[in-house]
């Protein structure tokens, strides 16, 4: 069944905003995902803000209390749901169940179907699923992939490039997204990114709250938009602890986007500063170690190597490293970092967190990861991250390379408490 979502033979008025949201949830997040669904469709505003949803569920392995994910068990329905006019949200079309949400080119065309349904002055594009930063985002169980970093930024691309539209707000309901790595490959196809550093629970957004900021503000600009986000969470966060609920955000931050030259030349020359022998490897070792990282400062790899850029360079900048250019290149770095994070929402525990994290491992090349899919064995992050745009197009890898080898020249030392 598919409801008619404009008058036909006519071309539909433009909306103010349109929101376009991609909810994966063919995996462990099904039942959070379902939820989100219902949020976004109780609170769909009505007052010409256009809405439309692809989402993605299970039908098995949905957890009992206590019982484990079984991935073995999935079997996936994916349909679209779609605001008509004056009326909330409702189902648009059943689409296969094979079809993979962790495969660009499924992205690419609900957002290309979105854009072309509902034309409207904005775009808030959002995608919820796991996140994993320069690992990717969007996990398929059934289909057993993620889109890649690379393959998300040239599937923003490719829809800018067809249908003319620059994402004005990019919103990642997802884990360890607010990354150094995903601006910069993103680059100028979202005019602003809003993304946490951070592990988000389950749970996710605040999706009741974000569908409110256009309620009684149907025309606010895009840094608005992306500003109001993080407002919304920090309330939603400070009433939950009001009430003594589990928190399920501990960062967000609302990024500019389109600065990726001055964010890869600015990565390039600090890397480019920290490589030669005359600065020693030991002593950037030790403020890599001293760095804030995320993922719960756990054990799992690589995400326990995601580390926040600007407390990276504050260390710097107060190490016994006295080069001159290691300094200069540092305050560059950390400026571009300025210009970027507009506005943050830091929790209990979040200090020296600045809005974005950089991929800052001792062990590059040396780790194994799970990539958390069925069936799929161990990999190495070096492959994954040497694909992406800042390996790519800066000295950052290399730099990588050269801790990597200092490192195996340290001696053994006991594992140190969360930094």
């Amino acid at each position: 069944m598919k409801i008619q979502t404009h008058h036909s033979g006519k071309t539909p008025p433009k909306s103010e905003w349109t929101i376009l949201a991609y909810l994966g949830g063919k995996n462990d997040l099904s039942r959070e995902i379902r939820a989100n669904l219902r949020a976004i469709e109780k609170q769909s505003p009505r007052n010409g803000i256009a809405v439309a949803v692809q989402a993605g569920f299970i039908k098995g392995g949905i957890r009992a209390p206590g019982e484990e994910f079984d991935p073995r068990k999935v079997k996936g329905e994916v349909a679209r749901y779609a605001t008509a006019p004056g009326k909330r949200l409702r189902l648009a079309e059943k689409l296969s169940g094979a079809v993979n949400m962790g495969y660009s080119p499924t992205l690419q065309k609900f957002l290309e179907w979105g854009i072309r349904k509902f034309p409207a002055k904005h775009y808030l594009i959002c995608i919820n699923n796991h996140g994993g930063g320069f690992l990717g985002i969007s996990r398929d169980h059934k289909g057993k992939s993620t889109i890649s970093l690379p393959s998300l930024g040239k599937t923003l691309e490719n829809v800018r490039e067809r249908t003319g539209v620059t994402p004005d707000v990019l919103l990642f309901d997802a884990c360890l997204m607010g990354q150094a790595e995903v601006v910069a490959q993103i680059g100028k196809n979202a005019r602003f990114v809003v993304a946490s550093e951070e592990e988000i629970t389950a749970q996710g957004l605040p999706w009741g709250e974000i569908m409110g900021i256009f309620q009684d503000h149907p025309s606010l600009s895009p840094e608005s938009v992306a500003r109001g986000i993080v407002s919304a969470v920090r309330e939603d966060e400070a009433i939950r602890e009001e009430k003594g609920l589990d928190r399920h955000v501990f960062q967000i931050a609302a990024l500019k986007g389109g600065v990726e030259k001055k964010l890869l030349h600015a990565l390039d020359q600090l890397a480019g500063a920290l490589l030669p022998a005359s600065v020693p490897a030991q002593a950037i070792l030790e403020v890599v170690k001293k760095t804030r990282r995320f993922d719960d400062g756990g054990e799992k790899k690589p995400y326990r190597d995601y580390r926040d850029m600007v407390d990276f360079v504050d260390n710097l900048q107060k190490s016994d490293i006295r080069s001159t250019r290691v300094k200069e290149a540092a305050t560059a770095l950390k400026k571009v970092a300025e210009e970027i994070v507009l506005e943050e929402y830091q929790g209990n525990g979040m200090e020296r967190a600045h809005g974005l994290s950089v991929y800052l491992p001792t062990t590059y090349g040396r780790d194994r990861v799970r990539p958390g899919l069925p069936g799929k064995g161990l990999i190495d992050p070096k492959d994954l991250y040497g694909e992406t745009d800042t390996a790519l197009k800066t000295r950052w890898d290399e730099l990588l390379e050269r801790l990597s080898q200092a490192s195996l020249r340290c001696p053994r030392q006991k594992k140190s408490a969360r930094g």
